[in-house]
């Protein structure tokens, strides 16, 4: 019969004590008398017992092991998977071991995976939340959830707490993404349009070492963002293979990684293809040649020949532009080229590029990703009638917007 027992014992030095025994008979029959130093505690135990043998998820403390040892197991196959190529990038792997070893072990550690509820798990998500961002604690729930759900795989635990009783991560006020006015894009294309050797007397003013990038690289980091909206690593992973000068096309396949190199972009979403508006075509011919044409290598590289990291880029041919055309923030600071990649998608939705259309170009995995992103910008512009490459008539280009030759 499962009940729960007092039980008064003797120490070692003679003197007397009381325990509360939690007596019952596992789903195997297998009978198990956990002992509690109070009767509140054995009573939550026996009421926890008697609702997850009902439910057939029940697992005796004595055969659970701690979240230590779990998270070590579930890093170990995260490995494996890394080294079969399983759906597990470099990257993946470094975040794991990031949110495991920096968050999730100091706050369960040393819990049996049995012990681990609802309310620590929601307890723990309320504290990070105060320190951390909402994406961030976001990825620890996700850690969380991926190893319990790991050990039910594995045959060490029965129920994912963080699956069943999903924690709140907590939403602050959100503004709206910042990206350059139209006014600061004009100035980016008038940097980027002059003369090689205007554009280089003025950036080198701004601190640009001309020996460190050539000079035609420039316009075609800045053209792929604005005009085709790739994201800063597929721009260091873009090949001249996947650039079809004759057809106006590229073909995003790749991204590259500071942790895994060349891989696949950022989800299946991302294996897209993009238009060549005339003006990025003008200068990826400008670099094909300089560069000897090619028939395959990286389009942004270093002297040697080699891919320029994503911070190499951003540092060495982004920061020079937006300096030299007073691109900056609210607060002062410069805006990244991924603002740049914001503002494409900006332009785009003025110029009333459909929503399906739309994703598909920038390369989200969903159209309410889109949604969540720039929804700000549809509600202010509602439907329009002109094609994606006449948003280059906004900025004055329109000289621009003849078919590449």
């Amino acid at each position: 019969m499962t009940c729960v027992r007092k039980r008064n014992l003797i120490d070692k030095a003679g003197k007397p004590y009381i325990r509360y025994v939690v007596d019952y008979k596992d789903s195997a029959g297998v009978r198990r008398t956990p002992q509690f130093e109070k009767k509140k505690e054995a009573d939550a135990y026996l009421d926890k017992v008697k609702r997850e043998l009902f439910e057939g998820v029940h697992l005796a403390a004595s055969q659970a092991m701690t979240f230590t040892d779990l998270a070590d197991l579930f890093l170990k196959d995260c490995e494996r998977r890394h080294r079969i190529r399983d759906a597990m990038s470099g990257n993946t792997l470094r975040l794991a071991r990031l949110m495991v070893r920096g968050h999730l072990l100091p706050a369960f550690g040393k819990d049996k995976v049995t012990d681990i509820t609802g309310a620590k798990v929601r307890s723990f998500v309320n504290s990070k939340a105060e320190r951390y961002a909402r994406v961030t604690v976001g990825k620890m729930i996700k850690q969380l959830r991926d190893i319990l759900q790991f050990g039910i795989r594995e045959g060490h635990l029965r129920r994912n707490v963080v699956r069943e009783d999903p924690p709140r991560n907590p939403v602050p006020a959100r503004g709206q993404i910042e990206i350059p006015s139209i006014e600061q894009l004009r100035s980016i294309v008038a940097v980027i349009e002059k003369s090689p050797k205007d554009a280089s007397d003025r950036l080198v003013k701004t601190g640009w070492r001309a020996k460190e990038a050539g000079a035609q690289q420039i316009p075609v980091v800045v053209y792929l963002a604005l005009t085709a909206g790739l994201r800063c690593g597929e721009i260091c992973g873009l090949r001249w293979e996947n650039v079809d000068l004759i057809r106006g096309i590229i073909h995003v396949k790749h991204s590259l990684s500071r942790v895994d190199g060349l891989k696949g972009p950022k989800s299946k979403a991302g294996l897209r293809t993009a238009p060549i508006v005339a003006a990025l075509h003008r200068h990826l011919h400008v670099l094909w040649d300089a560069q000897g044409r090619p028939p395959v290598g990286p389009v942004i590289c270093t002297e040697q020949g080699g891919p320029v990291a994503a911070q190499a880029l951003g540092k060495q041919l982004w920061l020079p532009v937006a300096k030299a055309a007073g691109v900056t923030r609210d607060n002062g600071t410069l805006m990244g080229l991924h603002a740049v990649r914001h503002a494409a998608v900006s332009l785009w939705i003025k110029a009333g590029l459909g929503d399906l259309a739309l994703k598909g170009v920038v390369g989200h995995a969903s159209v309410s990703t889109t949604k969540d992103v720039y929804g700000h910008l549809y509600a202010a512009e509602g439907d329009a009638g002109r094609a994606m490459n006449s948003s280059l008539a906004l900025l004055r280009l329109t000289h621009e917007l003849d078919a590449p030759r």
